[in-house]
């Protein structure tokens, strides 16, 4: 990682796009066929496909309305808005910030949030 990033800069550098060497376009290129071919077109991925897209759609709708209903009290708010830059704030739209949180999840990370924000938790009852 360090090499690509390095080969990035050496060659992007004063440039008004981003370069990078030969040899590390070549690895990306195979990089990308491998992530194709075992992870993007992966049957099993397929079977979750539509279950994903709604857990995605379920997700954000529900999250830009609980920011515009509940403000500091929203769930992204407590969990990835408190800590931005008055200027991401200021600057950016309910949508963009759901957006944002979203785009920065990993897939486990994305369940857990479905998870914990729609799936209720066993309700220990003591009798």
């Amino acid at each position: 990682l360090q090499t690509f990033a390095e080969d990035i800069i050496r060659h992007s550098a004063d440039q008004e796009f981003i370069g990078m060497s030969d040899a590390v376009y070549t690895a990306v290129r195979a990089l990308r066929g491998f992530s194709q071919d075992h992870i993007y077109w992966e049957p099993r991925l397929k079977v979750e496909s539509e279950k994903i897209r709604r857990g995605y759609r379920l997700l954000v709708e529900h999250l830009l309305q609980d920011l515009r209903s509940q403000g500091l009290q929203s769930y992204i708010w407590r969990h990835f808005l408190h800590d931005r830059r008055a200027e991401y704030l200021q600057t950016s739209s309910s949508e963009r910030q759901v957006i944002d949180y979203v785009a920065g999840m990993t897939d486990g990370f994305f369940i857990r949030t479905l998870q914990k924000i729609f799936v209720p938790s066993p309700i220990g009852w003591t009798c």
